[in-house]
């Protein structure tokens, strides 16, 4: 009587849980997007490679170990199932990439995994790369046990099912809709991974049943496992094509991505297309706001002579009237050849022509001296419409121009930045941060006020966009 030498579920279903947590837990950690569009094709195709080998021998190891700790229950033996499961944790590395790119795509790699996993732990016979771990002798051995294929089961023309195999089947095809559409859900809210893991858990089961016809096998299993790794690798390479070098491709793919990153898609503003055709850059921008109506608070001393401001008994508002500096490091401020641009920041897009970070500053001119015996604290209003992942810190300094010496106030991070996802067109959010005036900084004079507005590091080569809306003087 034949007898079918496939392993159980239970044999497929441990190890493939098992490796898949410990190979994803090492691929997070180890695979990383680089933080500069820097990649020639040669790196990226050696980076990809060295990505999809490490899951795979992270797999087979996991693998491994997991078959030697339950030896005793597993019926399986190690080399059939690392074969077997590779097309399920090949797309680790894909996943890793993508979540940390943020992108939307990210999504769909549990599915995938999922759909390649379900379609293996269902398979009642061997998989082609689980018949590719044979050696000559078993297959023969087999070839003589089984010398005939199994007769399909005649299909019955009439069949009647109790009311308990009917709701055995409604429930799981009701949860799995449940699943479906919360995963869509959950899909606009931003959360791409918890998405992706919901549609995963719909398609589970649909797979498993799924009918399956018996069709002979036109690649052999070698040739079938060389050919779903070469997909693997072609796939995986897709995140890494953002970062290349040159321009055109890696801002194509970064679009075809949506990678929300300001230095995976340096776009230059319009004004700055023609010099960047060319190979050449401004030394920065200074960005002047559109002419708005409004009272200066502070008035002009009525001498000549500026004299320092002393008593103030209730809170001065300041609406920001000034500039934002644009320049590159190791530059502390624009050039002469600086473009003079009109316009909102929290609209415009300035990048770095090349991989320096840039530096966003907002000063506000004051026309009088003012001393920071009668201050306690300076509240700045800030409008943040950056909807791009990534902290935003805001550092507040004191400025005075005769002396040319600057005070810092400290640095915070900016609260509505800090989300690691930030839903798409958010709409603008307004913030206020409080600055103490430190002991140290008493009987000082002070005529300009410099935001100095930091991005995290990951996208310090575009401009954020946040505006600086008023200042408080807090007496």
């Amino acid at each position: 009587m034949p007898v079918d030498s496939s392993p159980s579920l239970a044999s497929k279903l441990i190890p493939l849980v098992g490796s898949l947590i410990l190979t994803g837990i090492a691929t997070y950690l180890l695979c990383t997007p680089p933080r500069l569009p820097t990649l020639t094709w040669t790196n990226l195709i050696v980076l990809t490679i060295a990505y999809v080998l490490l899951a795979a021998a992270l797999h087979a190891g996991s693998t491994w170990l997991i078959c030697r700790i339950f030896r005793e229950q597993l019926e399986a033996r190690p080399l059939p199932l690392i074969f077997g499961l590779w097309f399920s944790v090949a797309w680790l590395p894909l996943l890793t990439l993508l979540s940390k790119e943020q992108s939307i795509y990210a999504a769909a790699v549990p599915p995938l995994i999922a759909a390649c996993a379900i379609l293996f732990l269902s398979h009642k016979h061997r998989c082609p790369a689980h018949d590719a771990a044979l050696s000559r002798h078993e297959r023969g051995d087999a070839a003589r046990t089984h010398p005939y294929p199994p007769r399909a089961a005649t299909p019955e023309l009439f069949r009647t099912e109790g009311s308990p195999a009917f709701f055995s089947k409604l429930y799981p095809a009701f949860l799995s809709s449940i699943a479906l559409q919360g995963g869509i859900a959950t899909l606009f809210t931003g959360h791409t991974i918890y998405a992706g893991l919901l549609i995963a858990a719909s398609l589970i089961f649909p797979l498993w049943n799924l009918p399956r016809r018996t069709t002979p096998r036109s690649l052999k299993p070698k040739h079938a496992l060389a050919l779903s790794t070469l997909i693997v690798l072609i796939i995986t390479a897709v995140p890494l094509m953002p970062f290349l070098r040159y321009h055109r491709i890696s801002s194509g793919f970064s679009a075809f991505l949506h990678l929300p990153y300001a230095n995976i898609v340096p776009n230059m503003p319009q004004i700055a297309q023609h010099q960047y055709a060319h190979g050449k850059g401004y030394s920065g921008f200074i960005l002047f706001l559109p002419l708005k109506p409004h009272q200066r608070t502070i008035p002009h001393p009525p001498t000549d002579t500026p004299t320092p401001s002393t008593h103030h008994t209730e809170p001065k508002l300041i609406p920001f009237d000034g500039v934002y500096w644009y320049y590159k490091h190791p530059d502390t401020r624009p050039g002469r050849d600086a473009q003079h641009v009109h316009g909102e920041a929290t609209k415009v897009d300035i990048h770095s022509t090349d991989y320096l970070p840039l530096a966003m500053e907002a000063h506000q001119f004051l026309g009088a001296p003012i001393n920071t015996n009668s201050l306690h604290a300076i509240r700045v209003a800030l409008r943040n419409a950056d909807d791009r992942p990534g902290q935003i810190s805001i550092e507040l300094d004191l400025k005075n121009s005769a002396s040319n010496l600057t005070e810092s106030l400290g640095r915070v991070v900016l609260p509505s930045s800090t989300p690691r996802n930030i839903p798409l067109n958010r709409p603008a959010i307004d913030e206020t941060l409080t600055f103490n005036l430190p002991r140290s900084l008493r009987d000082t004079a002070f005529d300009e006020i410099v935001v100095q507005i930091i991005p995290a590091r990951e996208r310090s080569l575009g401009g954020s966009h946040v505006a600086v809306q008023t200042f408080e003087l807090l007496p």
